[in-house]
């Protein structure tokens, strides 16, 4: 590629284009995952002796993975922001791939272990869940996060290091500020008791916009 080529391509880039791409994606991702679950859920009943509705659930979650993964797989965003495809954005791209299925990975024992909880209430609640399927997610999340983070820094430019430093600090400060007032109004008996998992929630949401924001500015 030229250098005038390269150049147009960089003019053509749109932002908003960009954004519209990564959010109609993510939806695209959402709707596999919640077919994922669908039929995960209906084989793990159908295995541990279901009913018809368990089959209704494989029967809709199945065809919906396969069709939206089909389609997230081929409409998934370079997160370069506009750069040339090159070895390292496929390498980020390899990262997102792995980010999701560690997700998946961490997730999945839970939901199909045997509990008489539902998934939704297993997977986002604060009850208890089985010793083995808790101990494989726990290992799963411990071993596999660190290498990711490693995997991204290595793999990022000055200007995506630059970001994700923005975007941890900017989580950081949301955790800092949130926490000590959610903690403080429980113990006065304003707020409900702490929950981490929705902290971590927000922070992780908030510190990926903020990275997000900082790479397309």
């Amino acid at each position: 590629m030229s250098k005038s080529d390269q150049l147009k391509d960089e003019a053509e880039f749109s932002h908003s284009r960009y954004w519209l791409h990564l959010i109609g994606w993510s939806v695209l991702l959402t709707v596999v995952l919640i077919g994922g679950i669908l039929a995960g859920v209906g084989l793990k009943n159908l295995l541990n002796g279901g009913d018809t509705s368990d089959i209704l659930f494989v029967v809709i979650g199945t065809p919906i993975v396969a069709v939206s993964g089909y389609f997230c797989w081929r409409w998934a965003p370079d997160f370069t922001m506009g750069e040339p495809h090159t070895a390292r954005g496929n390498r980020i791209r390899w990262l997102l791939v792995a980010i999701v299925g560690v997700g998946i990975a961490t997730a999945f024992p839970i939901i199909l272990s045997d509990s008489e909880q539902r998934a939704t209430d297993i997977l986002f609640s604060n009850g208890p869940i089985p010793f083995w399927p808790a101990i494989t997610a726990i290992t799963i999340w411990a071993i596999a996060t660190p290498f990711l983070i490693l995997f991204g820094r290595r793999n990022s430019d000055e200007h995506g290091r630059a970001a994700g430093d923005f975007g941890m600090m900017v989580g950081f400060q949301v955790f800092s500020y949130t926490a000590p007032i959610w903690w403080m109004g429980w113990r006065a008996g304003v707020f409900p008791q702490p929950d981490v998992m929705i902290l971590f929630i927000v922070t992780m949401i908030v510190s990926n916009i903020a990275i997000l924001w900082k790479r397309s500015a």
